[in-house]
């Protein structure tokens, strides 16, 4: 029985926060579970996407991508995609997203931007995590999802000012006072 939990994993943690990946998930695994990876993408304004529902899913996401007014980017949930989906999202440049279908897929793990992941095995067929030990701590010390949430947002946010020091300042020097 699949649960929301399986994807509160250091793996994900990394592909999905750290290497600011995709992924790409079958068999096909309810919404509501997907849903549990969003504690990893911090900083995302999510959209659910029901491939199955939408004339053209390349159109949609590329009209998107180009005439959002959000601060913040989006992150795409889109599931019941069909493999000619698939392949035509593996090709889009500039998109956050999880897929998630029910079709045979494992032949078009490339090892890009797109990580693939076998729920039925639980296995990743392009990707191998190493030195996971930060992304295992992360998780084990929360007591939480809303915890974890709040931990990995507040990295995404010492990041962003470290960020703008070094655009603006060009220079080190206030970094101590950044990471107090």
């Amino acid at each position: 029985m699949d649960s929301g939990e399986d994807f509160l994993t250091p793996e994900f943690l990394n592909i999905l926060f750290f290497q600011q990946k995709n992924l790409v998930i079958y068999p096909y695994v309810d919404l509501k579970h997907l849903h549990t990876l969003e504690v990893f993408t911090a900083g995302y304004s999510h959209i659910d996407l029901e491939s199955t529902a939408l004339y053209d899913l390349k159109q949609v996401l590329e009209l998107e991508s180009e005439s959002s007014y959000s601060q913040s980017p989006t992150f795409y949930f889109i599931y019941n995609i069909e493999r000619s989906q698939v392949k035509e999202v593996l090709s889009m440049d500039n998109i956050r997203c999880v897929l998630n279908s029910n079709d045979a897929i494992s032949d078009l793990a490339d090892g890009g931007r797109f990580v693939f992941y076998n729920k039925k095995n639980n296995h990743f067929l392009n990707y191998s995590g190493r030195d996971l030990e930060f992304e295992n701590h992360l998780i084990s010390s929360a007591q939480s999802r809303e915890v974890l949430y709040d931990s990995i947002q507040k990295i995404k946010s010492t990041a962003s000012l470290i960020f703008a020091e070094l655009n603006n300042n060009n220079s080190f020097a206030n970094l101590p006072e950044i990471l107090k």
